[in-house]
């Protein structure tokens, strides 16, 4: 075999060689079309299914955007008037526990000073009338008991005035 048989065998070689090549990129071309074709058609299939969905999602995100605000709004509002309202509750109670502090004080002083008022009437009472009756009775048992002696003439016994327990004892 000669030197040009063998070049004409090598170029052959080639030859097959870049067409198998030319043949299997032809291959690989229509696979890559078909798939490109069912990625197409499943794209398509997605959005006549999901497209309505979407649509759907849209319009009720944008419909629901006002009364979400308003929502918000109202909440927003009812927040503010409900710290306004707790702070001025807070704020009359603290000044009813202080109007309360102050008037139990002024009735605890009332109190203290009318017991100590009926505490001097009633020493006072003691020492004007009590003391003066309490004389006046112990100087007319006086009397009367040296009216009894001096009228009577015999000494008044101690055991005529008590009760004798004696018949009654067993």
């Amino acid at each position: 075999m000669g030197h040009d048989a063998l070049l004409t065998l090598f170029i052959a070689i080639a030859a097959a060689a870049i067409a198998l090549q030319a043949a299997a990129l032809w291959g690989i071309y229509r696979v890559a079309e078909q798939i490109q074709k069912e990625i197409r058609q499943s794209r398509e299939n997605l959005r006549e299914q999901f497209g309505p969905l979407a649509q759907s999602l849209t319009e009720i995100l944008a419909d629901s955007r006002q009364p979400l605000a308003a929502v918000t709004g109202n909440l927003a509002e009812a927040s503010r008037v409900l710290r306004e309202r707790v702070a001025s509750i807070d704020s009359l109670a603290g000044e009813l526990a202080e109007r309360t502090r102050l008037e139990m004080s002024r009735v605890d002083q009332a109190i203290t000073d009318i017991l100590e008022k009926v505490d001097t009437t009633t020493t006072l009472i003691q020492k004007s009338i009590v003391a003066p009756i309490a004389e006046i009775s112990a100087l007319v048992k006086g009397i009367r008991s040296g009216l009894g002696f001096l009228f009577s003439r015999r000494p008044a016994s101690a055991t005529r005035d008590t009760t004798s327990d004696d018949p009654m004892f067993i």
